[in-house]
């Protein structure tokens, strides 16, 4: 996912970023702050050589709980990339 951020020409930073305002809905309605960690973990070049630790220690988060941040993370990407994805399939059979 990092490198989608760099190569920023495709559909799939399409869904980086809407995954990113996705995670902002999440927070606002669970008062959480995960959409911020997402941006560090995925939309921050510079902070890409960030260790775990480093990370958890920012936000307030035990190593444990980043990795499960972080497999939400992949997982809602994952499915956000697939939508968008059929929904740009639709637009060229049309």
């Amino acid at each position: 996912m990092r490198n989608i951020c760099i190569n920023n020409d495709n559909y799939e930073y399409v869904a980086l970023n809407q995954t990113y305002y996705f995670w902002l809905v999440i927070d606002s309605i669970h008062t959480s702050n995960k959409a911020d960690i997402y941006k560090h973990l995925y939309l921050t070049p510079a902070r890409f050589n960030d260790s775990f630790l480093k990370i958890s220690l920012e936000y307030g988060v035990s190593l444990r709980t980043l990795e499960r941040y972080r497999k939400e993370f992949v997982s809602s990407f994952i499915i956000i990339s697939s939508l968008i994805s059929n929904i740009k399939d639709l637009s060229r059979a049309v």
